[in-house]
């Protein structure tokens, strides 16, 4: 009997191929590529932002420990100004104002004040017996150093008003070591600092202090003198009242050190002083004393020479006993020296005495 399945339709026979290849499943090899490269991306991200992270990190504990270290050295710096007043050190004061105006920082109040004081303080002072006059100076400089700051120039931390002020009054008292000394200062502090007026009364304190050292002074304080000279001629100063003060303390000078070495030298540049100027210091005894020298060195080889040598001392001063004596002495030398020499040539007896005339000696 038919059955009526046999007349349904069926759907064909898949036969499988053995020697196929498994059929393919899930997503292919571009998709996980692209998987990948967005894992690669988002972990470099990450590491970068880390790294900001971490370098924004260090950079604000950088600045905290610069913060905490220039802290620590301002309040060292801060510690140190009473040191520096109780040490009496304008130096080291006015460089740790200089640094802090560098940070734009103020100082301790009044620092400035202070500073200026002990520089005036510092300031060599001369040592004239008390008088009135100088003891309304010194009172005078305490007021001033007390002022409160007016001006200060450069950021110098010093008081250039009231220093003008010290030199001024310094100047107005003869004390012209003090007035030179302030002036300079200031002149080193700020040049610009009312030059023309720094300048003139530096130029003025200069010339009288030359002109009473090339008059006044020791010896050793002509050096001095001509030292401040040159300066006044470097400022373009009028020289005209010092200028032969200069040359006659030069050639003294040179006397002095020449003297008892190189004797010529000595009697040439004191004898021209005693030609410019006889009452020049103690011009006359030291030239007569050098040409006694000068003749004493020639005594025990050249006595002959020696004695011109103590006759134009005498010539200085006819009454010196001491180039008299020596004079005579000498002369005495140069007449035996010459009787010495020219006894050779009289000719010698032969041994045995004189022979008679006509015989000849045995």
């Amino acid at each position: 009997m038919v059955s009526l399945d046999d007349t349904q339709p069926r759907p064909p026979v898949d036969f499988v191929n053995p020697a196929a290849p498994p059929p393919r499943s899930g997503p292919g090899c571009l998709v996980w590529f692209m998987v990948g490269l967005m894992t690669l991306g988002i972990s470099g991200l990450i590491i970068m932002l880390s790294a900001v992270a971490g370098l924004s990190a260090g950079q604000r504990t950088a600045q905290v420990n610069a913060t905490a270290s220039q802290s620590s050295v301002i309040n060292d710096q801060l510690n140190r100004f009473a040191t520096d007043v109780a040490d009496n050190n304008p130096f080291f004061l006015q460089k740790r104002i200089e640094f802090f105006a560098t940070l734009g920082i103020p100082g301790p109040p009044g620092i400035e004040q202070t500073a200026t004081a002990l520089f005036v303080n510092n300031l060599p002072t001369a040592t004239p017996p008390p008088t009135a006059t100088l003891e309304a100076t010194v009172q005078t400089v305490v007021e001033a150093t007390l002022t409160p700051l007016v001006t200060v120039s450069n950021g110098s931390g010093f008081d250039l008003a009231a220093l003008f002020q010290d030199a001024q009054t310094a100047a107005g008292v003869a004390d012209w070591d003090r007035a030179i000394t302030t002036l300079d200062a200031i002149m080193g502090l700020d040049p610009t600092f009312r030059p023309d007026e720094v300048k003139a009364l530096l130029i003025d304190s200069m010339s009288k202090k030359a002109l009473q050292l090339f008059r006044a002074g020791d010896i050793g304080d002509l050096a001095e003198a001509n030292r401040l000279y040159d300066r006044l001629v470097q400022f373009g100063a009028n020289v005209d009242e010092l200028t032969f003060e200069s040359y006659i303390a030069g050639l003294y000078l040179d006397a002095v050190n020449a003297s008892g070495i190189n004797f010529s030298v000595a009697t040439q540049r004191l004898a021209e002083v005693y030609r410019q100027n006889p009452n020049y210091r103690d011009v006359r005894s030291r030239l007569i004393n050098e040409y006694i020298l000068y003749g004493d060195a020639l005594l025990t080889t050249q006595p002959c020479q020696a004695v011109g040598q103590y006759q134009t001392a005498l010539t200085y001063n006819p009454n010196d006993a001491v180039a008299s004596g020596k004079a005579a002495a000498a002369q005495n030398s140069c007449f035996l020296a010459a009787s010495q020499t020219a006894a050779p040539l009289l000719g010698t007896p032969p041994p045995g005495g004189i022979a008679p005339v006509g015989a000849t000696g045995s």
